[in-house]
């Protein structure tokens, strides 16, 4: 028996004080996870190894995401993400709400620990039913604009979506502008959504606005609303516009690159001055607002060919964040589908469906130009077909080998000519008016070879 103080009882040596905590959590309800700084696991609790069906001599010293979840953001916290609370996460089909904290040694972040609050879905609504005597799905939202997604949401574990999520963590670290960039399809919104999520402004609104769904004439009174009487049909007291209902919160400027020139010099104020003036209205108005921007364009050749402002890039080109196409991680094909199917099945009130390996081989062998979404329509295609529990290869298109084909965006030698041709062409049409025989003497060839050239690229 070791020494014990007379007055507490517990054991005088540091070894054994811990061997008695490990002990305590053992029998707590709670399952309980701890790793290092390299996500490495160095504790966990007998209700966490129950719940995965492991030993611990089979657990100890793994990675936390090869034991856990590779949805798990365990690891990050470790390394000096902000703390998740109250996150939902599920572990070996139990669906299980989550915090997740840093250990510090003084001002070092040295490892993390996970606590899973319940591990069950139905204890959660079983305690919130005994506390509020309702529902809890018919209780309200308490913010109008809210966030429908978090960083848990950003699904992969290759090394392009990871930096995504560090990146999303650090930006929401941050006030500064930020600008996603990325093919249309991969997942903009939701990082936008995440930043928002993981921000000191997480309980405040965030207001999503398409640029390049709102017409150019209603454009500026939706983001900057208008003052009573300013127009022909205007609300007798006024309205605001988006960047007024997003106060303290986010705004998500989606598809900037489609914004009209002439509504960026405006937008560029409301960024400098944190202030905007209503249409029709004479007071400026200040204005607490984080913006995130999105854009499936290539700003740079919108600014030289003078669709884009260069002062407003600089603005919102702050904090940036590429997002991947699928084509480029096509190792979290496994991940993606299980995950959107999973979630089809809860919007369609469905059973348990499954996909077999053979349905994700086949997948992955496909290059996604419409990039996430278009996977996620493929599947839901897949369900509605589905009679039984598991999708399989036949339940979905017959995509041809990429090797057959060049990938999205990429030309044969060829058709790189051609283009290059064809514009040549153009342009030298352009520059004289259409005078042939200036233009064959600008292409340095004779008048019957660019007539040849002009009718083979349709262009007489």
């Amino acid at each position: 028996m070791p020494l014990q103080d007379r007055e507490t009882g517990l054991p005088s040596k540091a070894t054994d004080l811990v061997l008695l905590l490990e002990d305590i959590l053992d029998v707590l309800p709670n399952c309980l996870i701890a790793i290092d700084k390299a996500g490495q696991i160095v504790h966990i609790n007998n209700p966490y190894c129950e719940l995965l069906g492991l030993q611990k001599k089979e657990i100890i010293g793994r990675h936390v995401t090869s034991v856990v979840s590779p949805e798990t953001q365990l690891h990050l916290v470790a390394r000096g993400a902000p703390p998740t609370r109250n996150q939902t996460l599920v572990v070996r089909g139990h669906k299980m709400l989550v915090n997740q904290v840093p250990i510090r040694n003084g001002d070092d972040v040295v490892g993390a620990v996970g606590i899973a609050l319940f591990t069950e879905a139905e204890q959660l609504l079983a305690v919130a039913r005994r506390l509020f005597s309702i529902d809890i799905r018919n209780q309200a939202r308490p913010c109008a604009w809210p966030s429908k997604y978090s960083i848990a949401d950003v699904i992969g574990t290759s090394g392009a979506m990871q930096g995504v999520r560090e990146r999303a963590l650090r930006a929401a670290r941050t006030r500064a502008t930020v600008l996603i960039a990325g093919e249309s399809g991969t997942g903009k919104e939701l990082v936008a959504h995440s930043i928002h999520s993981a921000s000191s402004r997480a309980q405040r609104p965030f207001v999503h606005v398409n640029c390049a769904a709102i017409p150019k004439s209603l454009l500026e009174t939706e983001l900057f609303g208008y003052e009573g009487g300013s127009f022909t049909g205007a609300r007798a007291k006024g309205h605001p516009g988006k960047f007024e209902l997003a106060n303290g919160g986010t705004i998500f400027l989606d598809e900037i690159g489609d914004m009209p020139i002439e509504m960026q010099s405006a937008l560029l104020r409301v960024l400098q001055e944190r202030e905007l003036v209503r249409v029709g209205g004479t007071q400026p108005l200040p204005v607490d607002v984080r913006v995130v921007c999105a854009t499936h364009r290539d700003l740079h050749r919108e600014i030289e060919q003078g669709r884009f402002r260069q002062d407003l890039f600089y603005r919102i080109n702050v904090f940036r964040i590429e997002m991947p196409p699928l084509r480029e991680h096509l190792e979290d094909i496994p991940i993606l589908a299980r995950h959107i199917l999973s979630a089809l099945c809860t919007d369609y009130e469905l059973g348990e469906v499954t996909i077999a390996p053979d349905a994700i081989e086949h997948l992955a062998r496909y290059r996604w130009p419409g990039n996430v979404r278009e996977l996620r329509n493929v599947l839901e295609h897949a369900v509605h077909l589905l009679e039984g529990s598991v999708l399989k290869k036949q339940h979905f298109p017959a995509f041809s080998d990429p090797a057959d084909r060049p990938l999205p965006g990429h030309r044969s030698f060829q058709e790189a000519i051609a283009a290059a041709e064809r514009d040549a062409l153009r342009d030298a049409l352009e520059r004289t008016r259409g005078n042939k025989s200036k233009a064959a003497s600008i292409l340095g060839i004779d008048r019957t070879s660019l007539y040849k050239k002009l009718r083979a690229y349709d262009l007489i």
